[in-house]
C-alpha cells in the first residue's frame, strides 16, 4: 500500500479552509492532485491505495465532473484471483457533517457492487460506523450522477478525525470489469439522524489488549446482562462471535481472536441503554 502525506502543507491549507468554509473539509476532494511515490506509482495526494507497479487499481481519468482529473478505482486482476479496488483517506476534522455528496460514474459487473462508507471518530471511540454510513452503488451510469450519503451518528459527540473508504468491486471474488469514478466529494452541515446516547463513558468501558493478537478482553463496573455484542469488518459486515464470546465475570467479557486476520474491526455494544462501537485491531505476529 502507498500513502502520500504532505503534513506541513496539509496542516496550513487545512487551516486555511477551516477559515473559509463552515463545513470539513475533505483533503484532495476533487482528485486533482497526484504524486509519483519511490515505486513510481501514481496515486492520488492523501490518500492510501493499492497500486503497486505493474498492479494500478487507482489512477487519474478524463473527464472529470470538474477540473482536470476523477479518481478510477478498479479490482486488481492476478489471473488466478482478483481483489477489489481499495482508496482509504484519514484525515482529523472539526465540525459534525450531516451528509457526504460526491459524484459518481460506474461500470459495475452483474453481480458485482461498489460502495462508499464512512467513519467518525471521538478520541478511540466510533461515532459514525461503516454499519450505518454506507453507499452501495450496484448500477452502471455512463455520465456522473450525484451521491448523498447521510451520516448516522451514535453520539451526540463532534468528531475529530474522519475516515473514508472507497471500494470497487465486492471484498469477495470481484468481478475485474468492474469499475467506479470518483470526483468532487464533500461534506455537507445539516440535521443529523438517529442519534443515540453513547454508553461508553458513563459505564467506564475499557477494551484491551488494543492491538490483539488472540484475545480482546472488555470491562465495565456494570454490564448489561441484554447486551448484544457485535464485531464488524471494516466493510460493516458482522463476524460470527457467538462461539468466541466468554462471559468471565459479570466486569469482564473475552472475545477470542485466533481465528481473524490482521487488521481494523469494529466492536458494538447494543443495549436497551444505546448503543456503543469502538475500532479494535487485530495483529498477527
Amino acid at each position: 500500500m502507498k500513502i502520500n502525506i504532505k503534513t506541513p502543507v496539509f496542516a496550513v491549507v487545512f487551516g486555511l479552509c477551516f477559515s473559509i468554509f463552515s463545513q470539513p473539509v475533505i483533503p484532495n476532494a476533487g482528485f486533482e492532485a497526484w504524486t509519483l511515490d519511490s515505486g513510481q506509482n501514481l496515486n492520488p495526494d492523501y490518500w492510501e491505495t493499492l497500486n503497486d507497479t505493474p498492479n494500478v487499481s487507482a489512477d487519474q481519468f478524463t473527464p472529470a465532473h470538474t477540473g482536470n482529473y476523477a479518481m478510477r478505482l478498479r479490482p486488481l486482476d492476478f489471473g488466478s484471483f482478483t481483489t477489489p479496488g481499495i482508496a482509504i483517506l484519514e484525515f482529523p476534522i472539526t465540525g459534525k457533517p450531516g451528509k457526504l455528496t460526491g459524484y459518481i460514474r460506474s461500470n459495475i459487473a452483474g453481480g458485482d457492487e461498489a460502495i462508499i462508507y464512512v467513519m467518525l471518530y471521538h478520541n478511540d471511540s466510533v461515532i459514525a460506523s461503516p454499519g450505518d454510513c454506507t453507499f452501495r452503488i450496484t448500477d452502471s451510469s455512463s455520465g456522473y450522477k450525484l451521491f448523498e450519503l447521510g451520516i448516522t451518528y451514535l453520539s451526540n459527540q463532534t468528531p475529530d478525525s474522519c475516515t473514508l473508504v472507497i471500494v470497487a468491486g465486492k471484498f469477495s471474488n470481484p468481478d475485474a470489469t468492474t469499475e467506479l469514478i470518483v470526483d468532487d466529494l464533500a461534506f455537507q452541515n445539516g440535521l443529523v439522524t438517529d442519534i443515540i446516547p453513547i454508553q461508553a463513558e458513563k459505564n467506564k468501558w475499557k477494551v484491551a489488549p488494543n492491538p490483539a493478537t488472540d484475545v480482546i478482553r472488555i470491562q465495565c463496573e456494570n454490564f448489561d446482562p441484554a447486551c448484544v455484542w457485535q464485531l464488524m469488518d471494516i466493510s460493516g459486515n458482522q463476524i460470527e462471535i457467538a462461539n468466541g464470546l466468554e462471559v468471565k465475570s459479570e466486569k469482564e467479557i473475552a472475545i477470542q481472536t485466533t481465528n481473524l486476520s490482521t487488521g481494523s474491526y469494529f466492536l458494538r455494544s447494543v443495549s436497551s441503554d444505546g448503543v456503543w462501537c469502538k475500532k479494535v485491531m487485530v495483529l498477527k505476529p
